[in-house]
């Protein structure tokens, strides 16, 4: 998979990203406008745990907006969260720490 290939299947600028036990979903609105946007999203990839994991950067020590997915190939995309300590932020201070 491209890193960004999953990026292009769908024009609406937002992305729910969603941490499941076997991986990572990221789910878009399929137009860049839509009414109840949270209620038409679809799923726009299926990341596996060996693809690709979601990194606090930080581990918890700041509160920050940002989240990172990071591939096997220690490439990563950098996500901005709604609010800090959001709920990846928390699923994530609930996970062992990440190899650097």
């Amino acid at each position: 998979m491209r890193l960004l290939g999953w990026y292009s299947r769908s024009a609406h600028p937002e992305r729910l990203v969603v941490a499941v036990e076997d991986g990572i979903v990221l789910a878009a609105p399929p137009k860049r406008v839509s009414v109840g946007k949270g209620k038409h999203m679809r799923v726009v990839a299926r990341l596996s745990g060996s693809e690709a994991v979601l990194v606090d950067p930080f581990n918890g020590e700041f509160d920050t907006r940002i989240v990172l997915v990071r591939f096997r190939d220690r490439s990563w995309l950098r996500l901005g969260t709604v609010e800090p300590r959001g709920a990846l932020h928390r699923y994530l201070l609930r996970q062992p720490l990440a190899d650097s």
